[in-house]
């Protein structure tokens, strides 16, 4: 399928955008901290009055939260609009099937790789080639692999918002295993 139209291109852009400019605040937060005096060999001249820099804190988990907040709400409105037509589920597994299956298909058009269970709430979705990875990194080039985890909050977030939707409570976590490669660990809250 072509990646340059509908509805996965879209997301894609708006996933990269959103993480670029929440990184973008952390990033300015850093970058207005006071810079380290710099030692001169020439006269000394005296320094001008120094005016106080504004500090800003901005959390790496803050903006981690807000990306999965927002993705929380893109999930919920993605269910509404995949299963007006559906029979009702019967149980987790059916759900999770249909996340894996409809909906990863509709973002990004492509099912998940495997999904796995324990048979007591522990659900782990696999896809081996995650897209919004792929843009930003070469597979044998670990030179962005820090920045993967701005990228999985947004598709942690839009798990949850469809789970709950769908009336699973839970908490969804992920891990890049490579640069192409993403896990996805769903834990249902039974309680």
């Amino acid at each position: 399928m072509d990646m340059s139209s509908g509805p996965s291109f879209l997301y894609h852009l708006l996933a990269n955008e959103l993480s670029v400019l929440l990184m973008g605040e952390l990033d300015q937060a850093v970058e207005n901290m006071a810079p380290l005096p710099v030692p001169s060999k020439r006269k000394k001249i005296p320094d001008p009055p120094t005016v106080p820099v504004p500090t800003v804190h901005v959390d790496r988990d803050a903006v981690f939260s807000k990306l999965e907040a927002i993705g929380f709400q893109v999930g919920l409105r993605l269910v509404e609009r995949l299963t007006k037509d559906h029979p009702r589920f019967k149980d987790e597994l059916d759900v999770m099937k249909f996340i894996c299956t409809d909906l990863w298909k509709y973002i990004y058009e492509k099912q998940v790789d495997t999904l796995r269970t324990n048979n007591q709430g522990t659900f782990v979705l696999t896809d081996n080639s995650f897209r919004p990875l792929s843009f930003f990194g070469v597979e044998g080039i670990d030179q962005y692999y820090p920045a993967s985890a701005r990228f999985i909050a947004y598709p942690c977030g839009i798990i949850r918002g469809a789970l709950s939707a769908l009336g699973t409570k839970c908490t969804v976590s992920a891990k890049a295993m490579s640069m192409v490669c993403c896990v996805f660990e769903v834990i249902v809250d039974r309680s």
